[in-house]
């Protein structure tokens, strides 16, 4: 993870991607609770080693979101970061 913003009702994530050469897009995921997987937020289209991001929009006003990145590959298989990222919107 590059960055993690929390704006005005919605959240901007900037990430690099992973290297890998069966790399299709990357899954965001958010939750309002830490360790869940929570909803799928958004499907970003991605190139192996470029830099990615997603501007997660409509979200609740002062409320702690936490932020989960899963790779995926072109057979559909998902990967998921070890780590989950959190920001508190405005």
């Amino acid at each position: 993870l590059q960055s993690i913003t929390g704006g005005n009702k919605s959240i901007s994530v900037i990430w690099k991607n992973p290297p890998d050469s069966d790399l299709k897009s990357v899954k965001v995921y958010v939750s309002t609770v830490e360790g869940s997987l929570g909803t799928l937020g958004s499907t970003i289209p991605a190139s192996p080693s470029s830099v990615g991001g997603a501007n997660i929009n409509n979200l609740k006003s002062g409320q702690t979101y936490y932020i989960g990145l899963h790779a995926v590959d072109i057979s559909g298989n998902e990967y998921p970061d070890a780590s989950q990222y959190s920001t508190t919107t405005l």
